[in-house]
């Protein structure tokens, strides 16, 4: 898991211009913002701790994480060694990922990396073409300190459980004490 520092909730205004970024991208993390998901953003100031992140990715071109790394994701320091084996037959991906490391070259890179965070385990959800660019980009120029800003997305699915069953128990209560109040 990625250390990420200097990490504080976003303002609404920052919230609704990344939904408006993610609709596009990625409507089901939208569904966990409105749903009550914490929504924060920070900064991963080091080439190793963005090397260790893991992506959402488990089958890059038909070579599985689990079976080449015994991970359930690709760690973002591995996909571009994955990419570039043989036995891969996903040059899509790979041509995105130099595509887009040419234009952080250029300056010309606009993104957004945002990550999903649940039972203390943070993947990244949208973005991930994106934090190898950086990654390969980084490692080409030697850089070890680096500022990529990141959102990340905190489920909180428990405590929405909790509140949804606390909200039941209260309607139930309430509905056998008025029934019981006719008989």
């Amino acid at each position: 898991m990625p250390e990420i520092t200097n990490r504080k909730d976003c303002l609404s205004e920052e919230i609704n211009a990344l939904k408006q970024f993610l609709k596009h991208h990625s409507p089901d993390l939208v569904q966990f913002i409105e749903a009550g998901a914490v929504v924060s953003k920070g900064c991963i100031k080091s080439r190793l701790e963005l090397a260790k992140t893991n992506t959402e990715w488990y089958d890059i071109g038909g070579i599985r994480s689990r079976k080449e790394y015994s991970s359930r994701f690709f760690r973002v320091d591995q996909v571009m060694t994955v990419l570039k084996n043989p036995q891969c037959h996903d040059g899509v991906n790979l041509d995105k990922i130099q595509k887009f490391t040419q234009e952080i070259e250029t300056d010309n890179f606009k993104s957004t990396i945002t990550l999903f965070e649940k039972n203390n385990e943070i993947f990244i959800y949208d973005g991930n073409h994106s934090a190898v660019a950086f990654f390969e980009y980084y490692s080409k120029c030697g850089l070890d300190d680096i500022n990529t800003d990141v959102y990340i997305i905190t489920d909180n699915t428990k405590l929405r459980i909790f509140l949804i069953r606390c909200y039941n128990f209260f309607w139930f209560t309430l509905k056998i004490k008025k029934i019981q109040l006719h008989w």
